[in-house]
C-alpha cells in the first residue's frame, strides 16, 4: 500500500508539472508516431454499440477524443491523477465541441470509483508502466467492464528486432529525456522514462498476466520494431450466457 501511495504522489506530481507541455513533448519523443499508435488501439477493440468507455491514465484527453470520433453514440469517462493534466483535457474537448460526451474525475485508477459491469470498453495508453502491480491493476481494470466487453492497453515494451533493440535502447536511455527535457523544461520528467522501463515485463508476459487476471481472447499488436504494443482482450462470459 505504500508503495502504490508513493507512485501514485510522484505521478501527480510529474505529470502535474509538465502537463503544458507534454503534447508536444510527446510527438517530439515519439517523432509524431504517438497519433497512430492511439488509432492502432482504437481500432483493436469493437465499439460498436458502445455505450460508455471508460480511458483510464487520460492525461491531455486524446486518447478520449479518439474514441469518441469512432464511437459516436459513446459516452467517454476520462480519469486521472494529475489536475492540470485533466484541465487541459477539458479545454481540448469543450474546443472539440464533445463537452457533452467527455467528462473527467480526478481519481487513482487502481480504485476505480465506478460500480462493477458499467462499461463496455477501457482504454489506457502509457499507464501500465506507471502502477505498482500489474496483476492487481488488470483486476481492477475488468471490475467495471461489462461480461463481453473489451480492454485495450498501448504501451512501450521491449523491442523484439534485434537491431532495433540496440538503436532503441541507446535512444531511449540517452536521447530521448534530453529531448524531452529541452521541450518540457523538466529533465527529471524523463530521465524517469526509461527508468520505468527497466522493470516492466515483456509483451509475452504481459499477456500472460492479463489472462491471469482472467481475461479471455487476448492479443498483442507490436509495432515501431516491437517497441510500442497495444495488449487487448475481453471480459468472459459464462458458459450459456449472451454479452
Amino acid at each position: 500500500m505504500d508503495e502504490k501511495r508513493s507512485r501514485a504522489r510522484y505521478s501527480r506530481s510529474l505529470f502535474d508539472n509538465i502537463a503544458s507541455r507534454y503534447d508536444l513533448a510527446n510527438t517530439v519523443i515519439t517523432f509524431g508516431r504517438i497519433g497512430k499508435w492511439r488509432q492502432r488501439l482504437v481500432r483493436e477493440i469493437d465499439l460498436r454499440g458502445a455505450r460508455l468507455v471508460l480511458d483510464l491514465a487520460t492525461g491531455t484527453g486524446d486518447l478520449s477524443l479518439a474514441v469518441a470520433r469512432r464511437a459516436p453514440d459513446a459516452r467517454i469517462v476520462g480519469v486521472d491523477l494529475s489536475v492540470e493534466m485533466v484541465r487541459i483535457a477539458r479545454e481540448k474537448v469543450k474546443r472539440a465541441g464533445l463537452d457533452g460526451r467527455i467528462s473527467f474525475l480526478i481519481a487513482d485508477v487502481t480504485a476505480l470509483p465506478f460500480k462493477d459491469g458499467v462499461a463496455d470498453c477501457v482504454v489506457d495508453a502509457f499507464l501500465l508502466r506507471h502502477v505498482a502491480s500489474l496483476p492487481d491493476a488488470f483486476v481492477e481494470f475488468k471490475r467495471p467492464l461489462r461480461e463481453g466487453g473489451e480492454i485495450a492497453s498501448l504501451e512501450l515494451t521491449q523491442p523484439t528486432t534485434p537491431v532495433f533493440c540496440q538503436v532503441f535502447g541507446f535512444l531511449f536511455r540517452h536521447v530521448t529525456p534530453v529531448m524531452g527535457g529541452l521541450v518540457s523544461g523538466d529533465f527529471e520528467a524523463f530521465r524517469y522514462l526509461p527508468r520505468s522501463l527497466a522493470p516492466y515485463p515483456g509483451h509475452e508476459e504481459l499477456s500472460r498476466i492479463m489472462r491471469s487476471a482472467g481475461y479471455g481472447n487476448v492479443r498483442c499488436v507490436l509495432m515501431w520494431g516491437g517497441a510500442v504494443a497495444v495488449h487487448a482482450g475481453a471480459k468472459p462470459v459464462p458458459t450459456g450466457r449472451q454479452a
